[in-house]
């Protein structure tokens, strides 16, 4: 649904020296951002997209706007993507699980347009 160019001008639009800040932080406790990786994984394991979606809210809670072009602006622009796709036959979208959940994420404004979403669960 994008091209490799889309997705790294979605990530150059977070400023240089707010990525070199975040890495910084990361190099001086690396083991704080080692636990919060295991709790996204872990999270993610448990199948539950919106509890995954909250978690990565709290985590970009200062970064509203860079939120809203990773993931609702591109979960917007996706849609009549899927559309196209999936009424021009039988189709299989994959997402990152962050796309999956909150208001602006691609299971709900899907079911907004009237689909019906169910998980495929796995054991």
């Amino acid at each position: 649904m994008e091209t490799v160019a889309s997705q790294f001008a979605v990530l150059e639009k977070s400023p240089l020296d707010k990525q070199a800040k975040d890495l910084h932080e990361m190099a001086l406790d690396p083991q704080k951002s080692i636990g919060v990786f295991k709790k996204l994984v872990e999270t993610y394991k448990t199948q539950n997209s919106e509890n995954l979606y909250i978690m990565m809210d709290a985590q970009m809670k200062s970064e509203k706007d860079f939120k809203g072009v990773l993931l609702d602006d591109r979960n917007k622009a996706w849609i009549p993507k899927i559309e196209k796709a999936i009424g021009e036959k039988s189709s299989f979208i994959a997402v990152g699980g962050g796309h999956l959940g909150g208001k602006n994420g691609v299971v709900n404004l899907l079911r907004t347009k009237g689909y019906k979403i169910e998980a495929i669960k796995l054991n």
